[in-house]
């Protein structure tokens, strides 16, 4: 088992639980408009479509890359609908980022997002450029990590 963000639901406490994460994980796909807006309902129809194929959890906006060119309003948006088609779905909120602040923001706003609230976080090292230094090495990784969670409590 995994500790992860637990729902908030009627009769449970919320917070930190540990909870069994389902064996298969799918990162959902975020499909776009022509103008470039989200397209809720194709968002919608995919969710329900992997629900239906057996799959219990999800990451929506995932690690499939358009995250990174997404605002933080449109990332809360993809959660919510994703929630709204697969309610009983086990539902990671991809909080990655390249600076541990925006990173605690995306998390804040997801763990207070009410009914679409994860049921745990995906975050990533930075990526797309190197910001640690050779001495720092794997070691700078973990400092990125700590950072995160010391300032998250």
């Amino acid at each position: 088992s995994v500790c992860v963000c637990e729902r908030e639901r009627e009769g449970e406490r919320a917070g930190m639980a540990q909870r069994e994460v389902p064996r298969i994980t799918v990162a959902l796909v975020t499909p776009f408009t022509p103008s470039g807006g989200i397209d809720e309902e194709g968002l919608k129809r995919q969710a329900k479509w992997v629900a239906a194929q057996g799959v219990k959890a999800v990451i929506p906006g995932g690690t499939t890359g358009e995250f990174a060119a997404m605002s933080a309003s449109e990332r809360l948006r993809v959660l919510e609908i994703t929630r709204e088609a697969m309610p009983d779905a086990f539902i990671f909120a991809n909080v990655s980022a390249c600076a541990v602040g925006d990173a605690l923001e995306l998390t804040r706003q997801a763990l207070s997002s009410g009914t679409a609230r994860p049921d745990g976080l995906l975050l990533l090292p930075p990526f797309y450029h190197k910001p640690f230094t050779p001495e720092q090495g794997e070691k700078g990784v973990e400092m990125f990590y700590r950072c995160y969670l010391e300032s998250l409590s």
